[in-house]
C-alpha cells in the first residue's frame, strides 16, 4: 500500500467514526434545526475537517442534515406528512409479512425473536440507540420470514428512511415497556397462527409508535 492509499483507507476510517457517532445523536442528542460545523464537529469528535466533511456530507446525501453555503449544517425538519405516509406504507408491508408467515410457516424459525423479547423487566434494553438497532432487528425479522423478496426490499426502503426518528420512540420508559409487550404478543400470536390478531397487535403498536414520535417532534423547535 503506497502513502496516498493509506491515508485514503485513514480518512475513510475516521469518517466512517465521525458518521456512525453522528447518527447516533441524530434526534437524540441533535435535535431538528440544530446547527452543525465542520471545525465545532471536528473538535468535539476529535478529528480532522477532511473526514468530518465527508461524514456530514454523507448525512447530507441521505437526507438527515442540511447544508448552507458557507453557514454550516442543520438537522433537518420532519415533514409530518411525509411521515405519516411512510408509517402507513410499513403497516401495509408489516401486516402482510405476518399474513404469509402465518399462511405457510411453521412456528420454528421465530425462536430467535422470542429470545430477544421475553425478558423480565430487569433485563430491558433502555438505551434509544440500542433498542433502535434490536427493534430494526425484529422488524427486520419478521418481513423476513414472509419470504417475499419484493416485500423484504420495500419494507427497508421505507424503513431506512425512518430508522433514526422512530428511535425518539424509546426516550419514554412506558413505550420501552409497551414495545417489550407488544412485540411479544405479535410473536406469541404468530405461533397460534393467529394472522388476524397478530396482524391487529402490530398495527396499533406502529400507530401508537407513530403517535409518539409525532408528539415528540412538535415540541421541537426549528429555524
Amino acid at each position: 500500500m503506497n502513502r496516498a492509499t493509506g491515508r485514503k483507507t485513514t480518512v475513510n476510517r475516521l469518517a466512517d467514526r465521525i458518521y456512525n457517532q453522528l447518527k447516533d445523536e441524530l434526534y437524540v442528542q441533535l435535535k431538528p434545526g440544530d446547527r452543525l460545523t465542520e471545525s465545532a464537529v471536528a473538535e468535539r469528535l476529535d478529528a480532522s475537517r477532511t473526514p468530518t466533511r465527508e461524514a456530514l456530507q454523507r448525512l447530507v446525501q441521505e437526507g438527515h442534515l442540511n447544508a448552507h453555503l458557507r453557514n454550516g449544517y442543520t438537522v433537518r425538519s420532519i415533514d409530518q406528512s411525509t411521515l405519516n405516509d411512510l408509517y402507513a406504507v410499513r403497516v401495509l408491508l408489516e401486516t402482510e409479512a405476518v399474513r404469509l408467515y402465518c399462511a405457510g410457516s411453521s412456528d420454528s424459525s421465530l425462536s430467535p425473536l422470542m429470545a430477544d423479547w421475553e425478558v423480565a423487566r430487569s433485563e430491558q434494553i433502555s438505551d434509544p440507540n440500542e433498542l433502535g438497532r434490536l427493534n430494526e432487528s425484529y422488524h427486520f425479522g419478521i418481513v423476513a420470514l414472509s419470504g417475499n423478496r419484493e416485500l423484504i426490499r420495500l419494507h427497508g426502503d421505507i424503513f431506512q428512511r425512518i430508522q433514526l426518528i422512530q428511535r425518539l420512540d424509546f426516550s419514554r420508559e412506558e413505550r420501552v415497556d409497551a414495545t417489550y409487550d407488544e412485540h411479544l404478543a405479535v410473536l406469541q400470536s404468530m405461533v397460534r397462527g393467529e394472522s388476524e390478531k397478530a396482524s391487529d397487535i402490530l398495527r396499533q403498536h406502529i400507530v401508537q409508535s407513530l403517535d409518539m414520535v409525532s408528539e415528540i417532534t412538535r415540541q421541537f423547535t426549528v429555524d
